[in-house]
């Protein structure tokens, strides 16, 4: 190490926190994106309904369960009455079985 070299990369340390104090700031966060299902009618199968949910292929896709999960695909849409579901009336079921 030369003579000085401590304070070059002082400097240089100083000059890099520099640049990121002028960096712009990030874009906010978009608000939570939410799938309550009380867009869709009871008794429809979920599939890609939400696919887009958030902003291009940045939402959700339910799939069938795999066999010998699943007893009847892609869950449906229940309408359990307010109080029940976390927002408004429906809900998405799927059964299971062994």
């Amino acid at each position: 190490m030369g003579i000085g070299g401590g304070a070059v990369r002082g400097k240089a340390g100083l000059l890099s926190v520099a640049c990121l104090l002028l960096l712009p700031a990030g874009t906010a966060r978009a608000a939570d994106a939410v799938a309550t299902f009380d867009d869709l009618v009871a008794g429809t199968a979920v599939s890609t309904q939400y696919h887009n949910l958030g902003g291009p292929d940045r939402g959700l896709d339910f799939n069938q369960a795999p066999q010998p999960y699943s007893s009847g695909g892609a869950p449906h849409v229940l309408d359990v009455g307010a109080g029940t579901a976390q927002s408004g009336s429906h809900v998405a079921e799927r059964s299971f079985q062994n």
